[in-house]
């Protein structure tokens, strides 16, 4: 895991430069990949961690200068999550709505789609493999907060080109 923050922190400033901003964002993706581990050993996402994300992302947030987007992001990534154990229970833990939450506050509407989009494909893609391998049924409960903080790390270096895509086609 060190190699894994050692390369997350060049690529971090290799693409965004070197800044209080980028040493944030830094932080905030090594937070959510200790969160991720936890997630993957035990199926839990422990609520302080969770605070302290939020904590961290007051920069980024004030930052931003547009504080109302960030409550946006936050609204549909909770939207979501809840619609979809309102569906379909037991789909999603608590602590994945906790966490799509805070990144959502992070992210901003636009990105928290690209953080959506990224985390439910891989996510996906990982359960129908995860069901393949091991012949057990796709309702297999696996940890989501990888695929979130996949979603996450792909949204802070590539969010604005994948936006760029999106607009292009639907424009």
């Amino acid at each position: 895991m060190e190699m894994c923050y050692g390369l997350l922190a060049l690529l971090f400033t290799w693409k965004l430069g070197i800044s209080l901003l980028t040493a944030n964002f830094y932080l905030l993706s090594a937070l959510a990949l200790c969160i991720t581990i936890i997630d993957i050993k035990s199926l839990t996402i422990p609520n302080s961690l969770v605070i302290t994300f939020v904590i961290l992302s007051a920069y980024p947030i004030v930052m931003n200068y547009n504080i109302l987007d960030n409550i946006y992001g936050l609204l549909a990534l909770f939207a979501f999550f809840i619609v979809i154990l309102l569906i379909f229970p037991g789909a999603f833990g608590g602590g994945d709505l906790k966490l799509g939450s805070a990144i959502g506050l992070l992210a901003g509407l636009e990105m928290s789609i690209v953080i959506l989009e990224v985390s439910l494909v891989t996510g996906a893609i990982t359960g129908v493999i995860v069901a393949l391998k091991t012949g057990k049924s796709l309702k297999t409960k696996i940890p989501f907060a990888p695929f979130l903080t996949l979603g996450l790390i792909v949204a802070i270096l590539y969010g604005r080109d994948i936006l760029l895509v999106y607009y292009r086609i639907l424009y």
